[in-house]
């Protein structure tokens, strides 16, 4: 009897402290459970992710619509759904207004989100009045042609 408690108190402890390791989101690609989504508002990423290099790290930047009066807090969320298991060590996310202008052709008018060393916190910055001017006009231009 001993025995099987201490075997049961053994596996208990093995999987608390395998659920407690935070591990990466790469501990995923082997088919396991996908991580828990973060966003808690609707986006869409625009196609197509480009590359970059940061030194000896490998960077990856998207482009994402979100809704123009989305909070640090949603972004932050949205940021973590679009960066988990992609394999890159650093990225950048580009956030728009408009799924128009997420095609690459405009400066960001929502805001940006830099993450400069793997599994840190992204750096987030709010587009100034001018920009969100410029994404405006922009998108109107869009819908003129």
């Amino acid at each position: 009897m001993k025995r099987i408690v201490a075997i049961a108190g053994a596996l208990a402890l093995c999987l608390v402290l395998g659920a407690c390791s935070g591990g990466d989101s790469s501990d995923n690609a082997g088919g396991g459970e996908a991580p828990e989504a973060q966003a808690t508002i609707e986006y869409a990423v625009a196609e197509g992710v480009d590359e970059y290099a940061q030194g000896d790290l490998r960077g990856a930047s998207y482009r994402v619509s979100v809704p123009s009066q989305a909070t640090e807090d949603e972004l932050e969320g949205v940021f973590a759904d679009v960066t988990a298991g992609d394999g890159f060590d650093v990225h950048t996310v580009w956030f728009y207004s408009d799924e128009r202008l997420a095609d690459g052709s405009e400066a960001f008018d929502v805001a940006s989100a830099v993450q400069d060393a793997p599994g840190g916190e992204p750096v987030l910055v709010l587009a100034s009045e001018e920009a969100k001017a410029a994404g405006q006009k922009a998108l109107a231009a869009k819908e003129d042609s």
